[in-house]
């Protein structure tokens, strides 16, 4: 039975694909730990949903403690938020949570950024940045403390843009795309099929 379960999973456009929202080559200057909620600002170049908040792994060997991400609107309303931890497994230089899809607006701007303590890169090497979004620059706020909790917007910035490698990192975002409501309709009679004949075959 396990096997036909497995099979439906693995369907054509079922899994979703995500894309990094910024990467880069190679970090660039670093901290070894953060007082901050340190992120970046940017705009939807198309509608897009994010399917994950990630955190950069200072030296790739986890956290201290779990990480606190948020992703807000450019006016600081706060639209999805998660804990980040060692058991999310590592994406080159990140860790990311997955959460329940967050659709944005193409031509609108939002914010992500991420506190707890972890260390920080800037002014990266080689940095890119996905096509469904636009990085506009930096977004940090002072926090004093490596405190995960409460989680804070980050309203300040230095204007450092993709030119110079980027702000802090900090803060991510996974993008992807969710399943039309007709693929899925499409879909059901498919899994049904192959359910019976699992049903059929298990029963032989």
């Amino acid at each position: 039975m396990a096997k036909w379960l497995v099979a439906l999973l693995l369907l054509p456009g079922m899994a979703m694909a995500g894309t990094i929202g910024v990467d880069f080559a190679s970090p660039g200057s670093t901290n070894n730990a953060s007082v901050w909620n340190l992120g970046y600002s940017f705009t939807a170049s198309q509608n897009v949903s994010v399917i994950g908040l990630g955190v950069f792994d200072y030296n790739l060997d986890g956290f201290a403690q779990d990480q606190q991400v948020g992703l807000w609107t450019s006016g600081g309303v706060l639209l999805a938020s998660t804990y980040v931890s060692n058991t999310d497994p590592l994406t080159g230089f990140w860790r990311f949570h997955s959460i329940a899809p967050v659709g944005l607006v193409a031509g609108q701007t939002y914010v992500v950024g991420s506190q707890g303590g972890e260390g920080y890169t800037w002014f990266t090497n080689g940095m890119t940045v996905a096509p469904q979004i636009t990085f506009l620059q930096d977004a940090w706020i002072y926090l004093g403390n490596s405190s995960n909790n409460p989680l804070y917007f980050p309203d300040t910035t230095d204007g450092y843009g993709q030119g110079v490698g980027g702000g802090f990192f900090g803060g991510n975002v996974m993008l992807g795309t969710i399943p039309e409501p007709c693929t899925l309709a499409l879909a059901g009679p498919a899994l049904l099929a192959l359910a019976g004949l699992a049903r059929r075959k298990f029963n032989l």
